[in-house]
């Protein structure tokens, strides 16, 4: 066995253990049979913070709001941020990583005693996710393929993940277990961003020095490797739009720390260090040229014409291209022959900010 395999294992094994501890210590006592009269109040767990998971479930607030339903969340403080202006959300409740937060946090939860706790992704994120939702001790939680090993969920969605529907479908999974006769053709399945109206102002002034210009957001770097553009690319991309649109306002966006060191003519650098800020731009700008992020997200809230560029899956399974992709139909999705999206050739990325802009024209 290869030492990169076997340190996988224990870390896999590791977790596994931790995960069964929590259970065994935070023991939760056979529920009832579900009933769907019976749920009033529920409980969506978000809280590994990450925005473009947020904002591919709050279909899920809304429909679960018009359902009579009462809506809390439990996320981070950046996602907290992001959210904090959906009316179909009754109550927000932060969630900070450290154990102890997390267990003080999921004791005032217990008080609520909710109806049903839902967690709407397919991986267990931690030992501490697991003794949160045993000390909430809600009367039912839901989980998609977590039948067998996770005795923690009474509620287990199947779905075969070869078949790579959009993950924003899990939605529809659970409306209808909600409410079994439900027009699921009848769902608004559209992403609900809404921008608090002070930070719409200040990026609406930043804007406005551009007045009369096309503005093109571009956003080169992920958080992995595999999903950043090197110098190089960011300067073909930039030579690319500046052929295809007379005098464009380009910005780049992302950490402060990976864009400082970018100086190309003609291209402004973002002064929003905040997500919030971020997500305004990407509503008020014209067009956005994106790796996978949760830019891609935001810019399908908004119907913005997109290109967005995704390295090859590991997997065919799960495929992330496939489910996590930026599910509309002003989106160009490009993907990389390789797990580099740096290896997408110019020629490619030249056709489709071309296609992106017959959108508008």
């Amino acid at each position: 066995m290869k030492l990169g395999s076997f340190h996988r294992r224990k870390k896999a094994f590791i977790k596994d253990f931790k995960i069964f501890m929590m259970m065994v210590l935070f023991f939760r006592f056979k529920k009832r049979n579900f009933e769907t009269s019976e749920i009033k109040n529920i409980l969506i767990m978000r809280d590994n913070n990450k925005l473009g998971d947020m904002i591919i479930f709050t279909p899920l607030f809304r429909e679960c709001h018009r359902l009579g339903l009462e809506v809390s969340v439990v996320t981070g403080a950046v996602c907290a941020e992001l959210i904090k202006e959906n009316k179909n959300i009754k109550h927000i409740f932060v969630c900070k990583e450290k154990f102890f937060n997390m267990f003080s946090l999921a004791l005032k939860l217990r008080k609520k005693k909710y109806d049903l706790v839902i967690d709407p992704l397919n991986e267990v994120h931690s030992y501490r996710s697991i003794m949160m939702m045993q000390v909430i001790n809600p009367k039912h939680i839901l989980g998609f393929n977590k039948a067998g090993k996770y005795k923690t969920y009474d509620i287990s969605l199947p779905e075969d993940l070869s078949l790579n529907r959009h993950t924003s479908e899990r939605t529809k999974s659970i409306l209808r277990l909600l409410k079994p006769n439900i027009d699921l053709d009848e769902v608004d399945m559209s992403y609900d961003l809404p921008i608090p109206k002070d930070a719409d102002a200040i990026v609406r002034q930043y804007l406005e020095r551009f007045s009369g210009r096309t503005t093109v957001l571009l956003n080169p770097f992920g958080a992995l490797k595999t999903r950043k553009f090197s110098t190089a690319k960011i300067n073909a991309i930039v030579d690319i739009i500046k052929q295809k649109i007379e005098n464009p306002v380009i910005i780049i966006s992302g950490l402060e720390s990976e864009i400082k060191h970018i100086e190309i003519d003609g291209v402004e650098k973002t002064p929003f260090t905040r997500y919030i800020h971020a997500t305004s731009l990407v509503k008020q700008v014209d067009y956005i040229v994106s790796v996978d992020t949760s830019i891609v997200h935001a810019a399908t809230s908004f119907n913005k014409p997109i290109v967005a560029f995704y390295p090859m899956s590991k997997t065919q399974i799960n495929s992330q291209p496939s489910t996590w992709g930026p599910n509309s139909e002003y989106a160009i999705q490009i993907l990389s022959d390789t797990r580099n999206v740096e290896d997408i050739p110019d020629d490619k990325i030249k056709c489709a900010i071309e296609n992106m802009l017959s959108m508008r024209n």
